[in-house]
């Protein structure tokens, strides 16, 4: 992967994290089947997140979900869910070396936890801080638990963001900012997979 895409990939990070997986003998925290879709209003686009398949990675069972915006395909990612989290595995079919965990289960309000990881030749490191929010989107009312991400680099300049998520649905909103322009994704439909 180039230089240019690496850096294209790491910027959409902050737009791609849609939460899924299950715990060994815990309830799923969020949906985690196969054609699980998200459609979130950004503005002037609409994007999906959906969860296509699963691959072995290392030896490890972990999640595929692509990102469309406006219809196309911009990326995909691989998603592992551990004991104590969910962890971003690749970005773009490149690694996350080591992987990066993005949503820490149960975690106490306020709690805070530290990634550094690389991409290619790209270091991603930042802090993040577990709370609790309500959230109103055209899907309905939620009480959340959020990721505050904070202290990330990105091409354009530091990148910090917050990630709303709803037990049984996943990610309901999200909010970014890159230096001093933000921009937000809000839920306006999802689609559990359908029933075998």
């Amino acid at each position: 992967m180039t230089g240019s895409r690496i850096g294209i990939s790491v910027a959409l990070m902050a737009l791609i994290m849609v939460t899924c997986g299950t715990v060994q003998g815990a309830e799923p925290p969020f949906p985690m089947a196969i054609g699980s879709r998200w459609t979130y209003d950004a503005g002037p686009v609409t994007v999906v997140e959906e969860i296509v398949g699963i691959d072995d990675i290392n030896g490890e069972q972990c999640l595929r979900v692509t990102t469309q915006v406006n219809g196309k395909v911009l990326s995909f990612e691989h998603h592992a869910v551990r004991p104590d989290g969910i962890y971003r595995v690749t970005i773009g079919g490149e690694p996350v070396v080591p992987p990066l965990r993005f949503f820490r289960f149960s975690p106490r309000d306020g709690e805070q936890w530290e990634v550094k990881s690389k991409v290619g030749d790209v270091d991603v490191s930042g802090q993040f801080k577990a709370g609790k929010a309500t959230v109103t989107t055209p899907t309905g009312r939620y009480q959340t638990k959020t990721a505050q991400g904070t202290g990330f680099q990105s091409p354009s300049g530091e990148m910090n963001f917050t990630y709303f998520y709803a037990p049984g649905i996943g990610k309901v909103k999200q909010v970014i900012m890159v230096g001093e322009k933000g921009s937000q994704l809000v839920l306006k439909e999802f689609q559990p997979a359908a029933k075998p």
